[in-house]
């Protein structure tokens, strides 16, 4: 198991570039992944938040974005951080986006390797998960700056 964690954490400092965006990570409770022809390796708040909102919704290269959402403990994390809402402020966000505009919001997944499998197999898809949970190498890691 300390072997298994280790090797994750090698993987990450060495895809992430150094020990800064692991602190962030550990910070904010999650690590943003993206299919690797997302061509962005890094992004503000302000930009996640534009994808998150559906403001933003194809990247610089005319690929439309997925945003991927979960369902689980790091949810209310992101959304605090990254969308500056508590889960209710949330929901009652979507539900007026609904009702005005009809955007949706992003599709949900309550486990980290169902998140990895849909942004793995989806171009122009982008998700989070829980800081600390297994990646695959089909994934790449956007920084948040």
């Amino acid at each position: 198991m300390i072997v298994r964690k280790i090797y994750i954490l090698v993987v990450l400092l060495a895809v992430m570039g150094g020990r800064a965006n692991i602190t962030l990570a550990e910070e904010v409770g999650f690590v943003v992944i993206a299919h690797p022809s997302v061509p962005v390796d890094q992004l503000s708040k302000k930009d996640l938040k534009r994808v998150y909102t559906k403001e933003l919704t194809s990247w610089s290269d005319g690929t439309q974005i997925y945003p991927i959402e979960n369902s689980g403990a790091a949810k209310a994390k992101f959304i605090r951080e990254i969308i500056g809402q508590n889960e209710n402020e949330n929901k009652s966000y979507w539900i007026n986006q609904t009702m005005t505009t009809g955007k949706r919001p992003p599709k949900s997944f309550g486990m980290p390797v169902l998140i990895l499998n849909y942004v793995t197999k989806t171009p122009g898809a982008i998700g989070y998960i829980k800081a600390g949970s297994n990646l695959n190498t089909f994934v790449k890691l956007v920084t948040i700056e």
